[in-house]
């Protein structure tokens, strides 16, 4: 049996990682600030670096996951596990294309513009952090 990217994908946005592997429960630190044209996301990642972080929106969910040390092997293929640390609900208003990133002193900064009317719904989009 062969496993896809988007099913594992799929897969990972279904379970808890941490309760699952480890156990317990972690949950990340979040404030959110709304404003009439954007609204800020403050993540508290204090031990996670910028080069293992990834933040994706997919179908009005940002996504904020942590690139994990450890791969899975499935019959042969080998795939690195990505841990999501937190799911934020983001605004239909929300304008994906122009979201930004920025990784501070432990934590993750994340701008989300707002437009005026309902924006084109993506269904999966990397942003990058900077």
């Amino acid at each position: 049996m062969r496993f896809e990217r988007d099913g594992i994908d799929q897969i990972m946005l279904n379970i808890d990682v941490n309760n699952t592997i480890n156990g317990g429960m972690i949950q990340t630190g979040v404030d959110i600030e709304n404003y009439e044209d954007e609204v800020i996301v403050t993540i508290k990642v204090p031990s996670i670096s910028s080069e293992k972080l990834r933040l994706r929106v997919y179908n009005n969910l940002l996504l904020v996951m942590h690139k994990m040390n450890y791969e899975v092997d499935l019959n042969g293929q080998v795939i690195p596990l990505t841990q999501i640390l937190r799911k934020i609900p983001i605004s239909p208003k929300a304008i994906v294309d122009d979201i930004n990133a920025v990784y501070r002193d432990g934590e993750l900064i994340v701008f989300i513009p707002r437009g005026a009317e309902v924006q084109k719904m993506h269904k999966s989009k990397d942003i990058k952090i900077k």
